[in-house]
């Protein structure tokens, strides 16, 4: 009896996590669509400019440049309402995630043994650690894939646009791999836990075996 009652509750933990992950992807994928946009949006400044140079200082006219001007100001408001409906997406739907999984983690640990297990707690913590490299590092992550389409639009509409980007991305990186290499040096490496195989059920009940 004891045996099927903890096969039921366990199932139960796994509907409730696979109903969380869906409602997460669907965020993540409204996240994503939200990124296309952010991305083009980001194009305005330099079209901006090339048409201060091309029409305005040719034309000298007053009309085009506050026109311009107006528009340009409108879509640099939807790129940061936008930038931060995304943030404020991805956070939301990370600690909503979070809550989920861990009060349901929890629930079910106390159903079966009035208490919280050793490897429940681990699995909270290891739902925690999730939360927050989504919450902080998701963003970079969905804009990565927009980045060759960002680089190919400057590079048609001006090179020098195009060098100027990819000098930009390079220098990103070597700054990010500099960082990188001396915080590796500089923190001490963390001693093997020993208790690892106690986190295999807690990885395996995430389905991240």
């Amino acid at each position: 009896m004891k045996k099927d009652a903890q096969k039921k509750n366990n199932l139960n933990l796994s509907d409730l996590i696979s109903s969380a992950n869906a409602q997460l992807k669907k965020s993540v994928i409204w996240a994503f669509i939200f990124s296309l946009f952010i991305n083009l949006f980001l194009l305005a400044v330099p079209i901006y400019s090339l048409q201060v140079f091309d029409r305005v200082l040719s034309s000298q006219s007053l009309d085009t440049l506050v026109l311009l001007t107006v528009l340009i100001l409108w879509l640099i408001f939807l790129y940061l309402t936008l930038d931060w409906a995304r943030a404020r997406l991805i956070s939301n739907s990370a600690n909503l995630w979070q809550d989920k999984i861990s009060k349901s983690i929890i629930y079910n640990s106390i159903s079966l043994s009035k208490e919280v297990s050793t490897r429940d707690s681990h699995l909270i913590q290891l739902v925690t650690n999730i939360k927050s490299a989504l919450s902080s590092n998701l963003i970079t992550a969905l804009d990565i894939p927009w980045t060759p389409l960002f680089v190919i639009i400057l590079t048609l509409l001006h090179p020098i646009y195009g060098i100027i980007s990819l000098c930009a991305i390079f220098s990103l990186i070597i700054i990010g791999a500099i960082h990188y290499h001396k915080s590796k040096k500089t923190t001490q490496p963390p001693a093997p836990d020993l208790n690892i195989l106690n986190q295999a059920p807690a990885i395996t009940t995430l389905g991240m075996e």
